[in-house]
């Protein structure tokens, strides 16, 4: 009723055109999506699209068939209802996401040693027909002829999962069974075999492995003994390969890739210039900026930042900050603070009603998060929540339990406290997840070679006891029958 009462007023013929075309003017956003999932947002004879358009009061464009790259646009007068389309557009299209993934056959590769294949597989097949026939997925083991340790499992996603786990279970089995002498030898040669593994990376990324003239490839292949083989600039999907005779000097060797690859991700994140848009009314700007930039020139020099504002015929509120991520992040809380102080100051009829019209409107926006970090956002009893809405004036909408990606709305009047409220939920959700990392139990696997175990045990476990008992963790070896050299840690993660 406010905000009708306001529109109704009379205004000076600038401010009149200028309430009009931030009111008036269409709202568009849009959302990316495949084009082989378009259909669903048509839906049969256009039945979907045209319930979108009528239920929230927009239009919706969606791209030719074969167009490439472009995105589904909606647009519409009012924001809430262009958004809630958004919502329910992603959704629509997440659920088919989901129904087609669990819908359409894969197929995945296991390695099993070739020695073992006749015994996996059972007299006329008997073992593995049970796996087939129960999960309806098909196994190919290659020939007789055909060296390969690759078995290849072709189903639905799920049921091929539990398949791979069936054929392992199969295969520890028939490791801990005692073989004749032709048969030792040659599983030992699968074991001694050349070990091999990948990494994925980015190709922007593939110099950091190889280095300045080659120098760091040359280290890691002289240090682990191993064997490193980078794609070629311009490969697509291509994985960095890592061979060697040594799982154990392999596997290192993998980790260590893996944290240069990290290092040089962090390294580029810090260093490489990135722009924010932060929202504040128009009618601040001016404020904002100061006499001159007085206000502005202090942070843009000091965070050596970016500060644009929009031209004075542009009647956006949007302001771009560029710079290094960290002094952009200080920007926008120092921008945040000039906004509020001038908030707080008296400003002329007209300005007020400007300002007014900003504020009173809704605004909402969304925070993804998984179904099983809800309750941290609620917090016991709902105080977190309440705290939230009490504090930032805003509304919360907590998806109900079980619902499936469905984000978590944040509604309210204001812009800046919607905003404010959204970082504020999302630190609590990564606090959250970081407390849940470092106090949930995990296990990883290590490879030692067998004939190692004993001394890395010690007598009656001398060796390892100290370990186990200063880190609070369990450490298991394979049986004294079990060939594999896989040794399994459990504990908290650090």
């Amino acid at each position: 009723m406010k905000v009708n009462q306001e529109r109704s007023r009379p205004l000076p013929p600038s401010m009149s055109r200028m309430r009009a075309q931030w009111v008036e003017e269409t709202v568009s956003e849009t959302v990316k999506a495949d084009n082989c999932l378009f259909g669903v947002i048509i839906g049969p004879g256009g039945s979907t699209i045209k319930e979108l358009q009528v239920k929230y009061n927009i239009r919706v464009l969606v791209p030719r068939k074969g167009s490439k790259d472009e995105p589904i646009t909606v647009q519409g007068k009012d924001k809430t209802l262009v958004k809630n389309a958004v919502l329910r557009i992603k959704a629509l299209i997440a659920e088919e996401k989901e129904r087609r993934r669990v819908t359409t056959p894969v197929s995945q590769t296991l390695c099993i040693p070739k020695a073992l294949h006749g015994k996996v597989i059972g007299l006329q097949g008997q073992n593995i027909r049970p796996i087939t026939q129960a999960l309806k997925i098909k196994i190919q083991f290659p020939n007789k002829n055909d060296n390969s340790d690759e078995v290849t499992l072709t189903g639905l996603p799920d049921q091929v999962d539990q398949g791979i786990s069936r054929l392992l279970n199969l295969v520890n089995q028939e490791r801990s069974r005692p073989l004749p002498p032709s048969m030792s030898r040659m599983r030992a040669q699968w074991v001694e075999e050349t070990v091999s593994e990948t990494v994925k990376a980015d190709n922007c990324l593939f110099g950091v492995i190889i280095g300045p003239g080659g120098s760091t490839i040359k280290e890691l292949q002289v240090k682990y003994n191993i064997r490193v083989l980078v794609p070629r600039k311009g490969s697509k999907d291509e994985p960095i390969t890592v061979q060697g005779k040594d799982k154990t000097l392999v596997k290192n060797a993998v980790l260590r890739i893996k944290a240069l690859i990290a290092e040089e991700k962090e390294r580029r994140r810090v260093t490489t210039p990135v722009s924010q848009t932060l929202c504040i009314p128009k009618a601040l700007h001016g404020k904002v900026i100061g006499l001159q930039g007085q206000n502005i020139r202090p942070i843009t020099q000091a965070l050596k930042i970016k500060i644009q504002f929009p031209n004075k015929n542009d009647n956006s509120d949007e302001v771009t900050l560029t710079g290094l991520p960290d002094q952009v992040d200080q920007g926008i809380s120092r921008l945040l603070n000039l906004v509020n102080q001038e908030r707080s100051r008296p400003l002329p009829p007209s300005m007020t009603r400007m300002r007014a019209q900003w504020v009173e409107e809704t605004v909402s926006e969304t925070v993804k998060a998984d179904n099983c970090l809800f309750g941290v956002i609620i917090g016991p009893g709902g105080s977190t929540i309440k705290e939230l809405q009490v504090k930032y004036n805003i509304r919360v909408l907590v998806p109900r339990k079980g619902s499936k990606d469905e984000p978590i709305i944040v509604q309210g009047k204001d812009k800046t406290l919607v905003k404010n409220a959204v970082l504020r939920i999302k630190a609590l959700i990564a606090e959250e997840k970081e407390r849940r990392r470092v106090t949930t139990p995990v296990s990883q696997t290590l490879c030692i070679p067998k004939a190692l175990h004993g001394k890395v045990i010690g007598l009656q476990g001398q060796n390892i006891r100290p370990i186990t008992q200063a880190l609070k963790i369990k450490i298991q070896f394979p049986n004294k029958n079990d060939n594999s050299d896989e040794v399994t840690l459990t504990g908290l993660p650090d």
